[in-house]
């Protein structure tokens, strides 16, 4: 059986957790991955995932509907997307959108739609799964009503909040079950007792909490320097270099003075995720902004601290009724550091009854592979 699929690829570790997961529970399917370069690092480790070649949409295309209609200046990037998935759909057995954040609205909304019109008429007489995401933000309800109707005519759409879900709930092929990286066990039950890990996110090309930076690396490195004084085992991971985690890691170390020699930078590249699984794992306590090392944390039962910097991170602490104490970006300069260091190190939580009780992603999609 092949399998056509749209998948968030640029080595973000959460994304890639998804396709870690996909590959290894159907390892008889073949899945083809959409992608502008002709290899991936992760997908080069299975057997059973091969590449489709697309071509790129590039800043040409953007500059050029400034001054062109944007019918127009997509019109022969289109078509050539259109000839492939045609060609595709001939062979494959069925298209699948696997990730998180793919539906909020933003500069390329015209773009997006027209891809998923494509890709619902040359597939439309076969089945369409989409897995793992939320929905939104999103400004416009235009933009709602037409994912509706893409929604409508999917086979399955499995969200991962209450509130993306709540949106959509009266389609019948719509639900939700918590985020698709649940499905993975605890990576290890080894934990190093004085070990923290920091995983923070870049917010220079996030317009709405730019503002914020200097204040998000001060208390960071601020923190970090807590645990350092109190002699942890204190370790910094970049979990996407492409959305610029390493830039910010490196500007957070830098405040760190002298003591930056003693903390531990660990960078996913996306050629070293079962490493970079095992070395987070160990860690006792996490300070989290990544929207994924929150979920991670809750997996390997870690004292987790969340940074969020986005309502989709807030809307899942909320479905699953976390008892701990966890901020916002926005909400960092009325804290103390000497409150946050204690509260991370008693913010314990248990997820797993609440996940005992739920749904899960793949439910449908097993139902049609196996």
């Amino acid at each position: 059986m092949n399998i056509l699929s749209h998948v968030y690829l640029a080595n973000n570790f959460g994304d890639d957790l998804f396709l870690k997961i996909l590959l290894e529970r159907y390892p008889n399917v073949d899945f083809k991955f959409l992608h502008y370069q002709n290899h991936y690092p992760l997908i080069e480790n299975y057997a059973n995932a091969s590449i489709i070649l697309v071509p790129k949409l590039g800043r040409f295309h953007f500059a050029f509907a400034r001054f062109i209609s944007s019918e127009f200046a997509f019109k022969l990037y289109f078509k050539k997307l259109k000839n492939i998935l045609n060609k595709e759909s001939k062979t494959c057995d069925g298209f699948l959108i696997l990730g998180g954040s793919l539906f909020m609205e933003g500069k390329k909304e015209y773009f997006k739609k027209q891809f998923y019109n494509i890709v619902y008429e040359m597939f439309k007489n076969k089945p369409k799964f989409i897995i793992g995401s939320n929905f939104g933000p999103y400004r416009n309800e235009n933009y709602k009503l037409f994912f509706k109707s893409i929604f409508s005519k999917s086979n399955d759409v499995c969200l991962r909040d209450l509130f993306s879900y709540k949106l959509f709930s009266d389609i019948t092929t719509v639900r939700y079950s918590p985020d698709a990286v649940f499905e993975l066990r605890p990576i290890s039950h080894y934990k190093e007792k004085k070990s923290v890990g920091f995983i923070p996110i870049s917010l220079r090309n996030r317009p709405e909490l730019s503002k914020h930076e200097d204040l998000y690396n001060n208390f960071f490195a601020q923190l970090m320097l807590k645990f350092l004084e109190n002699e942890y085992n204190v370790s910094i991971y970049s979990f996407c270099e492409n959305e610029g985690d390493s830039e910010a890691v490196n500007n957070i170390i830098k405040l760190l003075g002298d003591y930056k020699k003693e903390v531990n930078i660990v960078i996913y590249n996306g050629y070293n995720m079962q490493d970079f699984l095992s070395h987070f794992s160990r860690n006792t306590y996490l300070v989290c902004s990544r929207f994924h090392s929150m979920i991670l944390g809750l997996i390997n039962q870690q004292n987790i601290f969340p940074i969020t910097y986005s309502n989709k991170m807030n809307n899942v602490l909320d479905d699953i009724n976390f008892t701990g104490q966890y901020t916002t970006i926005s909400e960092l300069d009325s804290l103390k550091i000497e409150n946050v260091y204690n509260t991370t190190l008693n913010n314990q939580f248990d997820v797993f009854p609440f996940l005992a009780s739920s749904d899960y992603q793949f439910r449908i999609l097993d139902n049609y592979l196996r």
